[in-house]
């Protein structure tokens, strides 16, 4: 109700702005005579995309919305405050170009953002072949993108050693926020955007709660779509593409003005690739001495994706810019190859006899599967936004209204074997709503800079989750499928065998429904005392609420067993305790359920109040001491930040113990910061070293062979990343980063996840201007250490070797050729060129053959080679 009243309030003072501004515009202009000047529309901002030397556009030139293939970038028509230092003075010979970004809500060049950041243009990303978000991890110091698990829609974005390890569960917020322009996306499912139609990306590093709507403890991704240009011509491009395992592409987009004050851009791609992995469909042979059978198979980490996107920018007043965004994104998987390592094909050798298993190729890209189950990935994203910028006399308010829906599937049989004995059912639906308001400007001849609003955030969801893990053999009798001190037991005890009503260990059936809350307000101000010092200092008070309605069914053993009934790996769940629902999984004593024979639930509501800040100084000494002519401009800043993440109720366990619910987490970081140009603009220096103090860690785990999520431990984080770049000639521009994190827990048990303590990148850069246009070529080799794949090290479920990712590196290449004559571009690009071998990911067995011994492996992606033609039409 109160975030309804917000939208009215906001809604209404909008309205009001816009008749003020058309006011005041018909008023000056009965009290001025008009003239060419006066008419001009506001001015609009340009950037060129990075290369070894700048590129101007001449004076009379119209910026072009088809800039992901050209050198000028427009940004949104909608001018925020700059309170940046002029551009260096020209100098002669190679330069590294100037990025502009908006990571502090404010326009500026990279070089003076007073945190960690990384920005990624289009052009960066066409060279370095950055396909999808994964791309990125090779490019940006400290970043490792993956998949979930046979899942490969929905990303585990890891930053600073920061990741949110389950990504489909909806009471768990993400650790790294991720942004499509100024719209945060609360669900990772349908989040692992493709690099399409572009202007740049910015990851931001560290703790950002202050600016950002959704508190983010590791950082922040904004990808920023290329907007439509009011003013401009029509204009665009199309993009068609082929490649490895039947990769086939075409995409387009285009700027298509309607009033010099009014301009749409549309944009829409087709995607499909046949899919680098296999899954072979087993037959059991139950009942007779011939091994398992394959009949056929079927593709793996294949995908069919329809995207499209409208934006359109109008600017109503001289005070007044107005923008509407609209997307939507249709996915389509048959999951990733998913196998377990010591053997994925099951047997019977001997009618009645045991089963073995033994692996059922010597691929790393193949697995055997049931055929009898369909693993099957979906998922459906739309939404839109709406942003109206007002320019007030002392700063511009800014609305961004926007709202979110997916519908997600996730059909998988999550034990990596042929025997379908652990299988993973499960919908999801949310829908999201966010309001922000924002206030910001500059005062006192532009010493003091502000941004201060207003956020409120809102997600309901539904999440259904029908999970089968099978205890008895394939020939319908107890055995291999039980730990042996299981097994043992129950063979000493009939009594617990005659009150088996299945033949599950799990057999449960899971609906949820949430509603998430966030309600913040924030202001950060940077004072300028010289030109050489200043003070940045933010606060953000923050409501969160997490409200969950759970149902929850178990007919399989372990919610049969006493709860005080301790089997290795396993703990019972519920008996058959005071004559509740038997198939219920929550005690009736626990406040809050109603499990009285007839109903089995529990309703859940956590409120959560915290408050982030962030607080630092930045010093220019080239601005109080000559440093000599090898120093064009140097920042160091030093900050401190802290941010942190709510709480929440477990979505899928079934036993009392893995149902309690997970503390926030709080994380203090401290940041010291170097940003340096040097020898005429030739040589950039970034470099960045922090540490961060880790509260309540969260994270996912395996408990009675289900997911949990638990706070695991109190952590430490120390880190340096560095990044540079060197105009060796006007053709020839050098990239390098590199990154150390050492993570360590407080509690030895757990391990940090998805994140390497060494990672670097090397990517040169080369072109050279022909009689016909242009042509050149990049390569790039990213390395990085041993990783975890799992977060936890236990006597059970501790086995290295699967569960680790040895040191590996990749290497990309791209070369192309450009036709000035036809506007035509013709690409020849490929990704891990050497077919390196390495995990995706990795998880512990589920079916046991051997804990010890077993573990779930999802390949990462082997070589994959394309080509591309690329027209650009219109206007230049």
């Amino acid at each position: 109700m109160k975030q309804q009243f917000l939208k009215i309030a906001i809604s209404a003072i909008c309205i009001a702005f816009s008749r003020i501004a058309a006011a005041q515009d018909q008023a000056a202009g009965a009290a001025q005579p008009s003239s060419p000047q006066d008419a001009s529309a506001p001015e609009t901002s340009e950037i060129t995309a990075p290369s070894s030397t700048a590129r101007t556009p001449a004076p009379d030139a119209a910026p072009t919305a088809d800039a992901e293939y050209y050198d000028v970038v427009p940004v949104s028509v909608a001018q925020e405050p700059k309170v940046e230092p002029a551009l260096p003075a020209a100098h002669s010979g190679p330069q590294v170009e100037e990025v502009v970004v908006t990571a502090t809500r404010k326009e500026e060049t990279l070089q003076n953002v007073n945190i960690a950041v990384t920005a990624i243009t289009a052009e960066q990303m066409k060279t370095d072949v950055v396909l999808d978000l994964r791309g990125l991890s090779r490019m940006t110091p400290s970043l490792n993108v993956t998949t979930g698990l046979g899942n490969s829609l929905a990303p585990i974005v890891s930053l600073r050693g920061q990741v949110q390890s389950d990504p489909t569960t909806l009471t768990l917020d993400p650790s790294v926020g991720m942004y499509l322009d100024d719209v945060y996306l609360g669900r990772s499912p349908g989040s692992l955007l493709d690099m399409f139609d572009i202007e740049r990306v910015e990851v931001l590093k560290g703790p950002q709660g202050t600016l950002y709507g959704r508190n983010s403890t590791g950082g922040a991704i904004r990808v920023i779509p290329v907007k439509a240009v009011p003013g401009g011509g029509w204009d665009g491009f199309l993009r068609a593409s082929g490649g490895s395992y039947g990769a086939a592409e075409v995409e387009g987009a285009s700027n298509i003005p309607v009033t010099p004050d009014l301009a749409f851009r549309f944009s829409g791609s087709l995607r499909t690739l046949d899919g680098w992995g296999k899954q072979l469909l087993a037959v059991p042979q139950t009942l007779s001495d011939t091994p398992t059978q394959i009949n056929g198979s079927r593709p793996s980490n294949d995908r069919d994706q329809i995207y499209s996107r409208l934006n359109g920018v109008w600017r109503a007043t001289e005070s007044l810019d107005v923008e509407l965004g609209l997307d939507y994104t249709q996915q389509k998987s048959n999951g990733s190859s998913l196998y377990e390592a010591s053997g994925d094909l099951a047997q019977q050798t001997i009618p009645g006899g045991p089963i073995s298993f033994v692996r059922s190729s010597n691929d790393f890209y193949t697995s055997a599967v049931d055929a009898a189950h369909e693993n099957k990935v979906e998922a459906t994203t739309d939404g839109y936004y709406l942003k109206a910028n007002y320019e007030l006399p002392f700063g511009i308010l800014k609305l961004v209204q926007s709202g979110r829906a997916l519908d997600a599937t996730y059909h998988l049989a999550v034990d990596g074997t042929s025997t379908g004995a652990g299988l993973n059912d499960t919908d999801q639906k949310v829908h999201q709503d966010s309001t922000e308001l924002q206030l910001l400007g500059t005062l006192f001849d532009d010493r003091l800079e502000y941004v201060a609003g207003v956020y409120a955030f809102s997600e309901r969801g539904k999440d259904h989750t029908d999970l089968t893990i099978t205890l008895l053999g394939l020939n319908g009798g107890l055995g291999p499928y039980l730990p042996a001190d299981l097994a043992a037991l129950l063979g000493k005890l009939p009594d617990v065998i005659s009150i088996l009503p299945t033949t599950y260990i799990i057999n449960s059936r899971q609906d949820m429904v949430v509603h998430n809350k966030s309600e913040s307000i924030f202001a950060r101000l940077t004072y300028h005392f010289t030109d050489w010092l200043a003070l940045t200092a933010g606060v953000r008070p923050i409501i969160d609420s997490k409200q969950a309605h759970r149902s929850t069914l178990d007919s399989g053993l372990l919610n049969q067993l006493p709860s005080d009934l301790v089997i290795g790996p396993f703990v019972g769940g519920n008996g058959n305790t005071l004559g509740g629902t038997p198939d219920c999984v929550f005690n009736p004593s626990t406040p809050g359920v109603v499990n009285d024979g007839t109903q089995c639930y529990i309703d859940v509501t956590k409120k959560y109040h915290y408050t982030t800040y962030t607080a630092g100084l930045d010093w220019r000494p080239g601005e109080l001491w000559d440093l000599g002519p090898a120093v064009d401009s140097l920042l160091i800043y030093l900050k401190t930040s802290t941010g942190a993440r709510s709480g929440g109720q477990q979505p899928r366990t079934t036993t009392t113990r893995t149902a309690a619910p997970f503390k926030p987490e709080f994380v203090e970081d401290i940041e010291l910061g170097a940003k340096g140009d040097y020898f005429g603009h030739r040589l950039r220096l970034n470099l960045a070293a922090y540490h961060t103090d880790y509260s309540d860690f969260q994270t996912s785990v395996i408990a009675d062979d289900q997911q949990q999520v638990i706070n695991a431990s109190d952590a430490k984080i120390n880190g340096a990343e560095l990044e540079a770049s060197f105009a060796v000639t006007d053709e020839l521009l050098l990239n390098a980063s590199g990154s150390f994190l050492d993570f360590k827990f407080d509690d030895s048990t757990y391990i940090p996840p998805y994140s390497s303590k060494f990672q670097y990148n090397l990517s040169p850069t080369w072109h050279q201007q022909t009689g016909f246009g242009e042509w050149g070529a990049a390569v790039g080799y990213s390395w990085r250490s041993r990783s975890n794949l799992y977060p936890q090290r236990e006597p059970v479920y501790d086995n290295p070797a699967l569960l680790q990712q040895k040191p590996f590196g990749l290497i990309t290449a791209s070369s192309y050729v450009k036709f000035d004559r036809w506007n035509t571009r013709i690409g020849l690009f490929g990704t891990n060129l050497a077919n390196q071998k390495y995990k995706g990911n990795a998880y512990p067995t589920v079916v046991n053959i051997d804990v010890k011994e077993g573990g779930i492996i999802s390949p990462g992606s082997p070589r994959l080679i394309g080509l591309e033609v690329i027209k650009t039409f219109g206007t230049k």
